[in-house]
């Protein structure tokens, strides 16, 4: 791994760690456009930072159309007010540091930006939707599960 990638690594520790008492976590499973890709990963996610908006940082490893990608996303969701139980809405965006590997091209480390939206029902099932700015996977689409927090 690069230095600047560990150094990316510690900051979203650091600014997170008050929070890891309360964290939930999740996986999800999906397709990307932009490149073609199979896609699996995690997120965690933080109580509430201010009303309705919390940190959810998430890993997403992308397979196929002669590579892979590691995309690490430093993502915030916010929660929209509705009274639409048992479904909550959320959109939310940050930045990424994707990792792509090409075959017979090496490995290289990219920039990228991710606006998300999607909806959680109270089960902890979740769909999400990411559009992908500079060198971030032009969509995701994913499903996942949310695991319940104590």
């Amino acid at each position: 791994m690069t230095r600047r990638l560990w150094w990316a690594l510690a900051l979203v520790l650091m600014v997170s760690t008050p929070a890891f008492a309360q964290l939930k976590g999740g996986v999800r499973a999906g397709v990307s456009g932009g490149p073609t890709q199979f896609v699996l990963g995690g997120h965690v996610e933080t109580k509430e930072i201010v009303e309705r908006l919390t940190f959810r940082p998430s890993v997403d490893l992308g397979v196929g159309n002669g590579g892979t990608i590691l995309g690490l996303n430093i993502e915030f969701a916010y929660w929209l007010p509705a009274k639409t139980e048992p479904w909550k809405f959320y959109v939310g965006a940050g930045p990424a540091a994707n990792i792509v590997h090409s075959n017979g091209f090496g490995t290289d480390v990219f920039g990228g930006f991710n606006l998300l939206g999607g909806v959680l029902h109270t089960s902890g099932l979740f769909v999400e939707m990411k559009g992908g700015i500079a060198d971030s996977p032009d969509f995701k689409f994913l499903v996942g599960y949310q695991f319940k927090s104590k």
